[in-house]
């Protein structure tokens, strides 16, 4: 009996060990990655590439992110650009981390004047890979990469700290509170960045459009947005050539009013407030110090006769001389108060600027 009794203390005993063994190693799997561990996902990785849209056969690099430190593992995927709108897939990829690095080296098509680019530009984007594997990577994704990496490092969780950086980013261009999900948006669908792919544009030459998108990427701070908006205000010809390319090449794309964001960007680094009809005919100043604009006056008027759009203009000496001025009756001349030399008639509903005949007859 002592003999069978010691065998089955024995034999349980192993069970235990067996047991406690099976159970460490089910931890073990768990902590590696298998399905039961949270960041492990399989996806299809798919989104579009914009400055305007990269041009097919761009290449598309996926680096995996470690869930801690966010270095990168060493795990790689890469695709390409098959689409006219800038489209984009990798494929099937299994990751052990959620979050990725998402980069684009190509060439791409300029909103502005519809030409594609002469020199290569790379575009970034950090993300956490959802089921449906979308990341799109744009100008507002490359300008905030860095900074969502930053919080991160900072402690910050991601998801959060990516929030942020879209905020941040979306306040200082249009003073407007609510951010913009960058790598869920699309030109072709999202006013603000698209204007954000416009105003960079404007930055000059594409050397310049480069530099532009690296020092905003590095930090977007006042010098920079004056800079900007010195290169953009005003220049509202312009911003209609992108609405222009964007109807003619993607006829079924839903442009909304970018523009407005535009001119809202611009207005707001130089202090300037709206321009409405009801403020028609009222002068204002730039009054960024750093601009090269700073101090020139602007007035407020329709840009076209009866085309009910008013707009921010430069205002010429006549109507900064005549801004007090009631209107008169036509052909009434009034002399300058500061410079006999100079007069000014009010003629079919507007003052001009007296000739010397005028002057020397007084009427």
């Amino acid at each position: 009996m002592k003999t069978t009794n010691l065998r089955f203390v024995i034999s349980i005993a192993a069970l235990g060990l067996a047991s406690t063994w099976l159970s460490s190693c089910n931890d073990s799997r768990s902590v590696a990655g298998t399905s039961d561990d949270p960041n492990q996902i399989t996806a299809s990785i798919e989104g579009v590439v914009e400055k305007g849209p990269f041009v097919k056969g761009t290449t598309v690099t996926l680096y995996e992110l470690n869930s801690q430190t966010f270095a990168q593992t060493g795990k790689t995927f890469t695709g390409a650009v098959d689409g006219d709108d800038g489209s984009f897939s990798i494929g099937k990829v299994e990751l052990d981390s959620r979050y990725v690095l998402v980069e684009a080296s190509g060439y791409y098509w300029n909103e502005l004047y519809g030409l594609k680019s002469t020199n290569p530009l790379s575009l970034k984007a950090v993300a956490k890979v959802g089921k449906d594997g979308k990341i799109n990577i744009n100008v507002g994704t490359h300008i905030t990469h860095k900074r969502i990496l930053s919080l991160v490092e900072d402690g910050m969780d991601f998801d959060k700290a990516k929030e942020q950086a879209e905020k941040e980013v979306v306040e200082a261009f249009f003073g407007d509170k609510a951010g913009t999900a960058f790598e869920n948006a699309s030109i072709f669908d999202d006013e603000k960045l698209l204007a954000l792919s416009v105003l960079v544009l404007l930055a000059g030459p594409e050397p310049d459009v480069t530099e532009m998108i690296a020092s905003l990427a590095a930090g977007v701070n006042d010098d920079l947005l004056v800079k900007l908006a010195d290169k953009a205000a005003l220049r509202y010809n312009e911003y209609a050539y992108a609405r222009r390319f964007m109807d003619q090449h993607f006829p079924d794309a839903s442009i909304g009013y970018f523009e407005h964001y535009i001119i809202a960007f611009w207005q707001k680094v130089y202090g300037l407030g709206e321009c409405n009809k009801d403020k028609s005919g009222v002068l204002d100043t730039v009054r960024a110090e750093k601009s090269e604009n700073a101090g020139k006056v602007l007035i407020c008027k329709e840009f076209e006769p009866e085309s009910g759009v008013y707009l921010w203009l430069s205002a010429s000496g006549v109507e900064q001389n005549t801004f007090n001025l009631e209107p008169v009756e036509d052909g009434r001349l009034i002399r300058s108060e500061t410079d006999s030399t100079v007069a000014y008639v009010y003629d079919n509903g507007k003052w001009r600027e007296a000739y010397s005949s005028e002057i020397t007859v007084g009427i």
